[in-house]
């Protein structure tokens, strides 16, 4: 009894790192029912619930989870639909691509399936929405063409069983170059693990109900990877199932060996494990991409400031894949945020190259432009920009800076208004926004109201300038009470941190606000 819930919380584990493994509860149920048929009935059922009991408690606090946070209670991630879709349309390939080319990041893949899925329907939709709608999709194109999708499904098998790792964000071949350990283990892959597996299995055939439920749960594995796409990370739960009868094989025929004898069942399993391992071991440089793996790699070190190995790792991914815009355009940051200015902007300038409309290097160039005093090249390239990157609030933040710069203040308020539309708690456009709110040389361009409602975030925050452009705001309404409050707050930061000039520049305008509220001005 305690050894089925136990089982139950492994599997539930395992179900949380590889939604696949779904599938191995029903078999295992069923393994429980059909093999152990000399128990009773209400037994046998008891040890189904109790297994059931040690899965949910690791399921329904995820289930719960995801309902609080996201309305909809769901065990593991809303992805079935889309990744459905990917493996199974029209020109799929059995392995991984973004539903929009170019965005394969994270970041941009659940964004892009929402956006799609909303667009077709024309309306908004839930999470379990979204998955319906890619899943009726791969489903329409299984019932429409029904020979290709078997084709299809013949071909993601054999990738599932091949020797080749499938690369998705990491690869073993980039680990290996700086491991000993993996370097002289590389030749133990599918294709040596399957072949003698397969020798395991013949050589049991004759105890196929004992070890039925090894071989119903191998059979799950496979069709679960080959029904969606090939990666080499979603077949790993095959490894110990894998491994229990390669071992077995491999035990049993050093056994022989020893004993000197030759049992017939080697005479056809043999035969049988070589002509496997000749498809399975084909050469296939061309799925071989281990450009994505460095790239990652070098993503990687890049966010941890490691830049001189972010630099090799991404030019190595750049020679494996050259017309690839992202590690160049991440080779660019290296050189970016390391002062570079010139190399940063030639190589964004290279990303341009690739992807005209690759819309980041853009806007760093534009950046780069802002500090080098283009300030008409930068309002170009900014404007490019944002028109690629909609969603980005930072992007219409720079903008609305470098019209500022210019002297445009209709055009600043105006983008600051729409990066704030996008992301509201951004404070650098905020503090601007309410600055020129409340401070505007222009008078039809004062609006305190909305100033105001600004300040109020603003005034949150312990930082002498902010509570110095709330304050500001205030005043605008003649709320000259909060104005001094804030002003004052503000002074006191400035002297706790040793900023005396700024301390000093606080306090006359403490006064300015003080002489206001005793003398108000009539307009």
């Amino acid at each position: 009894m305690v050894t089925l819930f136990f089982l139950g919380i492994e599997l539930g584990l395992l179900m949380l790192n590889r939604e696949n493994a779904r599938l191995l509860f029903p078999v295992l149920a069923a393994w429980l029912v059909l093999y152990f048929h000399s128990e009773p009935l209400v037994r046998r059922l008891m040890w189904m619930a109790i297994l059931a009991m040690g899965c949910s408690c690791v399921m329904l606090p995820v289930g719960i989870r995801n309902y609080w946070v996201g309305g909809e209670f769901l065990i593991s991630t809303s992805q079935l639909g889309p990744n459905l879709y990917i493996g199974n349309h029209l020109g799929a390939t059995g392995l991984y691509e973004p539903l929009v080319p170019g965005r394969g990041h994270t970041e941009h893949e659940r964004a892009d399936a929402v956006r799609l899925a909303e667009q077709a329907t024309g309306r908004s939709l839930t999470a379990a929405e979204v998955s319906e709608y890619w899943k009726d999709q791969a489903l329409q194109f299984v019932r429409q063409h029904p020979g290709q999708w078997l084709k299809l499904l013949f071909w993601k098998t054999y990738l599932t069983l091949h020797g080749l790792e499938l690369v998705d964000s990491e690869g073993i071949q980039v680990y290996a170059r700086h491991s000993h350990v993996l370097r002289s283990l590389l030749w133990l892959n599918f294709g040596v693990l399957v072949p003698l597996a397969t020798l395991g299995i013949w050589s049991s055939r004759d105890r196929w109900r004992r070890v039925a439920v090894l071989l119903a749960s191998i059979a799950v594995l496979i069709i679960s990877v080959a029904l969606f796409f090939v990666f080499a990370r979603y077949r790993y739960p095959l490894v110990p199932f894998l491994a229990l009868f390669a071992g077995a094989a491999l035990s049993q025929m050093a056994q022989d060996w020893k004993e000197g004898r030759f049992r017939t069942q080697w005479a056809l399993g043999l035969p049988i494990a070589i002509l496997l391992a000749i498809p399975l071991n084909w050469p296939m440089p061309e799925f071989r991409d281990d450009s994505i793996a460095y790239a990652n790699y070098g993503r990687e070190l890049l966010d941890v400031g490691n830049y001189p190995m972010a630099e090799k790792s991404l030019r190595i991914a750049m020679s494996l894949g050259p017309n690839v815009p992202g590690p160049a355009y991440n080779l660019a940051r290296v050189y970016d945020l390391q002062g570079r200015s010139q190399a940063a902007r030639q190589q964004y300038q290279a990303v341009l190259a690739i992807d005209p409309n690759h819309g980041m290097s853009l806007w760093m160039l534009g950046r780069l432009a802002i500090a080098d005093q283009n300030l008409g090249e930068a309002d170009q390239l900014l404007v490019r920009a944002s028109q690629l990157l909609p969603d980005n609030a930072h992007v219409r933040s720079d903008l609305g800076q470098n019209r500022l710069n210019l002297k445009d203040l209709p055009g600043a308020i105006d983008n600051f208004r729409q990066a704030l539309h996008i992301d509201p708690t951004l404070v650098g456009a905020a503090n601007n926004l309410t600055w020129l709110l409340s401070t505007a040389p222009i008078a039809k361009l004062r609006n305190g109201q909305e100033a105001l409602r600004w300040a109020k975030q603003l005034e949150k925050i312990d930082d002498p300038n902010l509570l110095d452009t709330a304050a500001a705001a205030y005043a605008q309404c003649g709320m000259f009470d909060e104005a001094i409050r804030l002003v004052r707050r503000a002074q006191d930061l400035a002297q706790s941190t040793g900023n005396a000039e700024l301390a000093a520049e606080l306090s006359g305008r403490s006064s300015q606000y003080v002489a206001h509220q005793a003398w108000p001005i009539v307009e």
